[in-house]
């Protein structure tokens, strides 16, 4: 069976793609529920209030483009590096694991926690710290590495971001970016 592709240019790019005519999920399907590629956003609650909020969002994007000029900014644009809103519900715990590798620093920036001091903690290696509102916490994630949030009822939202490895040099930073957004052939 041969694969048909579809092939579409975008700004001088080649996006290669291989058309579907049907999702095929890879983890979990339930039945019965629309399926469609696409979605109306105006199907959605919470789509008006998310869009009113478009610039203070993209002034926080901003905030992050800012860091580059101090030289330790967060990763963009590198394959293993993400920022996100991590949000871990009450009695929850994220097991042990690792990071995939070791070009970059994991930082937390903690929104808001549960009011007491010791519902949420994270263990890097054997050492546990306890996040506090504002205080960030960097650490290497190629260590073994867990959260939890003890907590009864409240949330904890820790805004998660990678920076490079400080011990990267500028030229070594530029030579893996540039490895990593080579296209790729198959």
């Amino acid at each position: 069976m041969s694969a048909s592709y579809e092939a579409k240019i975008f700004a001088g790019k080649i996006c290669k793609t291989t058309a579907k005519p049907r999702p095929y999920p890879s983890l979990f399907y339930f039945p019965g529920i629309t399926s469609k590629p696409w979605h109306n956003p105006l199907d959605f609650n919470f789509t008006k209030y998310l869009t009113s909020k478009h610039e203070e969002i993209k002034k926080e994007y901003q905030i992050f483009n800012e860091l580059r000029s101090l030289g330790e900014a967060p990763m963009i644009d590198v394959p293993f590096s993400s920022s996100y809103l991590s949000i871990m519900k009450p009695i929850t715990s994220l097991d042990k694991h690792f990071g995939p590798c070791n070009i970059r620093l994991r930082c937390h920036l903690p929104i808001l926690l549960p009011e007491s001091s010791e519902a949420c903690f994270i263990r890097v290696g054997g050492e546990i710290k306890f996040w506090k509102e504002g205080e960030l916490l960097i650490f290497d994630d190629t260590y073994e590495h867990e959260s939890c949030n003890l907590s009864d009822i409240h949330d904890r939202v820790v805004m998660v971001f990678d920076i490079w490895h400080p011990e990267l040099m500028p030229q070594e930073r530029d030579a893996m970016t540039h490895m990593f957004n080579q296209p790729k052939h198959t």
